[in-house]
């Protein structure tokens, strides 16, 4: 007499349904840092323009003894729509103070970026809070 013996073959569904727990938790992890990573870029590429116009626009003083009176004025390669003494690009609006600083306001975000002249202080950074949660980016960022 031959016995029949079942093999066991695969998983059973709570082994599969713990492995797509684990997948999951571990995206869910790399998803938020992936974000993070991806707003502190942006907030470089923020205050890498910030102090592009302001150095321009103190380079701009030291060749006429004036200030701009329009970003137009100062000799900047940077892709935007600029009107008066503001640049407005896909991720910032740059508002620029001459002789004094210049603020970068993240469109949809909630912090600004400010970078002060280096004519009468030190090219001083500061990151303030425009919305709820931008103070914490802010010290996340070290600023």
């Amino acid at each position: 007499m031959k016995i029949f013996t079942k093999n066991k073959q695969g998983f059973t569904l709570a082994e599969l349904m713990a492995v797509v727990m684990i997948v999951a938790i571990l995206a869910g992890i790399a998803i938020g840092a992936y974000h993070k990573a991806i707003e502190r870029a942006q907030f470089n590429e923020g205050l890498s323009v910030s102090n592009a116009i302001m150095a321009a626009s103190d380079q701009y003083f030291y060749d006429f003894n004036a200030n701009p009176a329009s970003i137009n004025d100062l000799s900047l390669d940077i892709r935007g729509t600029k009107s008066g003494l503001t640049l407005k690009t896909d991720k910032f609006i740059f508002t620029l103070v001459p002789g004094h600083y210049v603020t970068a306001n993240r469109t949809g975000g909630n912090y600004s970026i400010k970078v002060l002249t280096s004519l009468n202080n030190t090219g001083a950074v500061t990151c303030s809070q425009t919305a709820a949660g931008g103070l914490d980016f802010c010290k996340s960022v070290g600023y």
